[in-house]
């Protein structure tokens, strides 16, 4: 400090001693090293945080990865949400440089509704430019442009039950061709089982989980049901997830050598004590006994590989009441062949430690029928007798 500010005195802070020299040696080294330290700072990185969102076609049609595809959620609560109530059906359609992924994803009876156009427009669309072109179906209309997709389509629905007219939405987006195609297909249909609360499977099931189009050469059609959740299209731990399915030899279905049977209702003859519930479009019968079990009788399209797997359904069936998954092998040894409605069929008991539940599976053609009583084990018990008298007068 100048000693003109301050002519006749020395400041303290200015007057150093032998004594104080080590504190400020001390003191300079801190500066330096704080100097230094900020010097050699990283720059300052930039995260990105992704919410999930329904309305985020990036987050719902991006392809992924097969080791990302195994970080996709499906419901891990299987065993609480009952029989399914979505379908999706979709496209994987192959072009020179791009994948076209088509889907449509609505309640069961809707997109049954549905099938026929929906199948008959996915096989119509020209790709030879490279891109999808179609001409859109009379009724359909186009929604507006959103991110990432090429188009938005509108199918209509007649329901006279309903005020106002249901739309199936038809999702279409492109993303480059990367890897091998069988597992980006794989990747994807992983992605959409997650979508609908199923479990991954592995490239051995591939061909069992989708079925050729004429479209173009490696081009698939993906029909499957579950529980669809826009929660579902989030990721979640790793730990968390199942282990993919894996393709095992098959034993022999004791349903096998069933005759196909045109659609149609059910026709049953329920005891005179057992109340009746409202039905559904799916939920054909539900009763509940005097013991207070339920009673249901559920009917969905077969075309979904896994509503056609008995194990699937038993294995659903088993973790409703505490049961541990049971396997192909040991599932011949548990089920029984029974006849219902003249169809071959197959039935079983499920004996959990508080909660039982018997049930018999038709598949008809098209059609895949359950038939199931659910209550405590005493209850079941004592409603077994009425319950397979039930299943007697079982008509379709």
């Amino acid at each position: 400090m100048p000693d003109r500010l301050f002519p006749n005195h020395k400041h303290p802070c200015w007057q150093f001693t032998a004594d104080s020299m080590p504190i400020i040696r001390n003191l300079i080294y801190g500066f330096a090293v704080l100097i230094l330290v900020s010097g050699c700072k990283p720059k300052e990185q930039i995260q990105t945080y992704y919410f999930e969102s329904s309305k985020s076609d990036q987050q719902e049609d991006l392809i992924q990865t097969p080791e990302a595809s195994g970080t996709i959620s499906p419901a891990n609560n299987i065993a609480d949400r009952g029989e399914p109530t979505h379908r999706m059906l979709a496209a994987v359609l192959k072009t020179d440089q791009k994948a076209w992924f088509i889907k449509a994803v609505a309640g069961i009876d809707q997109i049954g509704q549905a099938e026929e156009k929906l199948i008959a427009f996915l096989e119509d669309i020209d790709l030879k430019s490279g891109q999808p072109t179609w001409e859109l179906p009379e009724g359909w209309t186009t929604g507006p442009e959103k991110t990432m997709r090429l188009a938005t389509l509108f199918l209509p629905l007649d329901d006279s039950n309903v005020e106002d007219t249901i739309q199936i939405e038809i999702s279409i987006i492109g993303l480059p061709i990367t890897g091998e195609w069988q597992e980006q297909i794989l990747s994807n249909i992983n992605r959409w089982r997650g979508q609908l609360g199923r479990e991954p499977i592995t490239i051995g099931l591939l061909s069992e989980m989708t079925k050729p189009m004429t479209v173009s050469e490696g081009s698939v059609l993906f029909d499957a049901i579950g529980w669809f959740d826009d929660a579902g299209m989030s990721n979640a731990p790793f730990a968390q997830m199942k282990p993919p399915l894996e393709a095992k030899p098959k034993p022999s279905n004791p349903m096998t050598g069933s005759v196909p049977v045109g659609r149609g209702e059910l026709k049953e003859t329920p005891p005179s004590d057992w109340k009746v519930l409202p039905g559904s479009a799916m939920r054909k019968a539900s009763y509940t006994t005097a013991n207070e079990s339920t009673v249901t009788a559920f009917v969905f399209p077969a075309t979904a590989p896994a509503m056609a797997d008995p194990l699937a359904n038993i294995n659903r069936w088993r973790g409703e009441i505490g049961l541990e998954p049971t396997t192909a092998e040991q599932l011949v040894k548990e089920t029984k062949s029974i006849t219902l409605g003249g169809e071959n069929s197959v039935y079983i008991e499920l004996m959990g430690e508080k909660e039982s539940t018997l049930a018999a599976m038709s598949v008809l053609g098209d059609q895949v029928w359950f038939f199931k009583l659910r209550g405590t084990k005493e209850a079941v018990e004592t409603d077994r007798e009425s319950f397979k008298k039930w299943l007697s007068t079982v008509q379709f």
